[in-house]
């Protein structure tokens, strides 16, 4: 596929501090025919000004505001990029991932008639230090179950797509979800069973900052928890249904679930119910009879006397 339009297709939202790093990290792409939808949801910064800047800069940028009559978030931010797109290919990017030179090259070269989407790894780095923290695994012998569970990661900017295949099997993000939106978008699209070129080379960097989703999990966010539990409660009911469940994802929804609960007592936020409900259905329908026991009786004990949660297991 020599010479075919990339889209490259960014949502962003209040990332002045980040937005002009990501889009160097464009302009400096050695493939050179790509065009770039930036669409912001509704900055309150100064973004719309550095956007300019590329804009002037570079005609391959284009920038739309997203409309007041779509649900705010940045998957119907990626969804209505992604209806303006003219690319045979598509690339997501979040506004503070930053891609490598030779991103788009090595990927698009991978292309073939018959592929679907090629995946290269990321680095993960502290915003602050510059130290690499990790890298992400991609390949797996058993491959929908190990990114159910998180043995392998794509995120949203590793993979680079067919557009007609998106199309053809109308693949959009699920603009209900704030969190895990990109591992929903891709384990959906795993189960048309694309044809996959894993590409074994790092081709963006993943920034790890105070501001990122994965953090504000981390800081016991209960509106970015709800999601995580709706995005898994939806694909375990579709495993479910497939006749494809198993215990590793049993266990693995189990012990997510304890923990997620857990981590809301002891921080003491409000909306504990939801978590414990969820957990207890979960249990409920594993026949897990005495963990439901130890899990009620952990719950109202911790309410009532701010202790018990280890009762949560």
């Amino acid at each position: 596929m020599v010479n075919t339009l990339i889209t490259i297709i960014i949502p962003t939202y209040n990332r002045a501090h980040f937005i002009g790093e990501t889009l160097d990290s464009v302009l400096e792409q050695t493939y050179m025919n790509w065009e770039c939808i930036i669409v912001d949801d509704g900055s309150e910064d100064n973004s719309e000004d550095i956007i300019n800047q590329y804009l002037i800069k570079d005609h391959r940028f284009k920038y739309y505001k997203r409309p007041k009559d779509i649900a705010k978030g940045p998957c119907s931010c990626r969804n209505y990029g992604f209806e303006k797109s003219n690319g045979e290919l598509i690339c997501w990017l979040d506004s503070d991932d930053l891609l490598l030179k030779n991103a788009l090259e090595k990927r698009v070269n991978c292309f073939r008639d018959d592929v679907d989407v090629v995946i290269g790894k990321a680095d993960f780095f502290d915003s602050e230090s510059k130290i690499t923290l990790f890298r992400n695994s991609i390949e797996s012998t058993n491959l929908v179950q190990d990114y159910f569970i998180g043995k392998v990661t794509f995120y949203v900017s590793g993979p680079l797509w067919k557009k007609k295949f998106l199309i053809e099997q109308r693949l959009s993000f699920d603009e209900k979800l704030s969190y895990l939106d990109d591992w929903d978008f891709n384990l959906r699209a795993l189960y048309k069973k694309p044809n996959i070129i894993f590409l074994n080379e790092v081709v963006f960097l993943y920034r790890s900052h105070s501001f990122s989703l994965s953090k504000q999990v981390n800081f016991i966010n209960i509106e970015e928890l709800k999601s995580e539990c709706m995005a898994r409660n939806k694909h375990y009911v579709l495993f479910k249904n497939s006749k494809i469940l198993n215990k590793s994802i049993n266990r693995f929804m189990l012990s997510r679930y304890r923990v997620i609960l857990r981590d809301v007592l002891l921080t003491n936020k409000s909306g504990s119910f939801y978590f414990y409900f969820n957990l207890i259905k979960l249990q409920f329908q594993n026949r897990k009879i005495s963990k439901i026991v130890k899990s009620t009786l952990g719950f109202a004990i911790y309410k009532v006397f701010k202790k018990g949660y280890i009762l949560i297991k």
